[in-house]
């Protein structure tokens, strides 16, 4: 790997290495969200992973590779392939960027309020109920 790969330590902004990239090779064994998946297809970056990762339903719909086995060489490398042939008109940047701009912090924490409320009213319509019971004026 020598002259082939720089290891670079810690970098503050990873957008642009991010944007470089022909895609993001993530054959992980378990990550329910990965956010180096949604920081790539963020920046344009098509996305290669496992079932196993949290955003595989986002790769696949970006144009990305999804595999089942991580273990598995020549799947990897066949989805390198795969993707880089995909790629290279230039369609999988907008869809990368696309599905990723529809999963931002904004939209996240919006979805998780109303999780929260629905969760909130529902316990108090539960209490509420408990207290029209046999022995509420007790």
């Amino acid at each position: 790997m020598a002259g082939r790969v720089t290891f670079l330590g810690p970098v503050a902004d990873l957008a642009p290495l991010y944007a470089a990239a022909d895609l993001l090779l993530a054959p992980t064994f378990y990550d329910p969200a990965p956010l180096a998946t949604l920081e790539a297809m963020a920046c344009g970056t098509p996305v290669a992973t496992t079932r196993a990762s949290g955003h595989a339903d986002l790769a696949a719909e970006a144009g990305g590779e999804v595999l089942a086995d991580p273990w598995d060489a020549a799947a990897l490398a066949g989805a390198v392939v795969a993707v880089l042939d995909r790629a290279r008109d230039g369609a999988l940047v907008a869809r990368a960027r696309a599905v990723a701009e529809r999963h931002d912090w904004a939209r996240h924490v919006e979805a998780l309020e109303g999780i929260y409320r629905e969760a909130t009213a529902a316990r108090a319509r539960a209490s509420a109920a408990s207290m029209e019971g046999p022995f509420a004026s007790v």
